[in-house]
């Protein structure tokens, strides 16, 4: 994969070595030579800019994932996209993600398909 979309996520799998699987990387195996490879990667993190509401249907809830990464799919982008720019900065790893926000949208897979197709296919 040479670029990719990660957009309306409901929870992330955080690069913190002291959360177990499936919300950190503790006893997963993973090297940090393979999260450096990752952020080399040109990967967008698609959030909707209204995408908050904390009783969104099919939102994985528990008190493990809210207290890690908030109570709603916005939120839990922002904490996952800070957490892996952090932990870039902590390995002296380039950083080739990108966030951004899509404008007055919420949870819709459309909306965000159709802004997602413009980063796809640019050169």
């Amino acid at each position: 994969v040479s670029k990719a979309v990660c957009a309306n996520a409901g929870w992330y799998t955080i690069p913190q070595n002291e959360v177990t699987f499936p919300y950190g990387i503790a006893q997963s195996g993973i090297t940090n030579e393979q999260l450096m490879a990752a952020f080399e990667k040109e990967l967008i993190i698609h959030l909707g800019e209204n995408d908050n509401d904390p009783n969104a249907s099919n939102l994985r809830r528990n008190q493990t994932v809210d207290d890690q990464q908030g109570v709603h799919r916005l939120a839990r982008g922002n904490y996952f996209f800070a957490t892996c720019q952090n932990k870039a900065t902590a390995l002296n790893s380039p950083f080739e993600w990108e966030k951004i926000l899509v404008p007055n949208t919420a949870h819709e897979a459309q909306a965000m398909a159709s802004e997602a197709v413009q980063y796809l296919m640019q050169e």
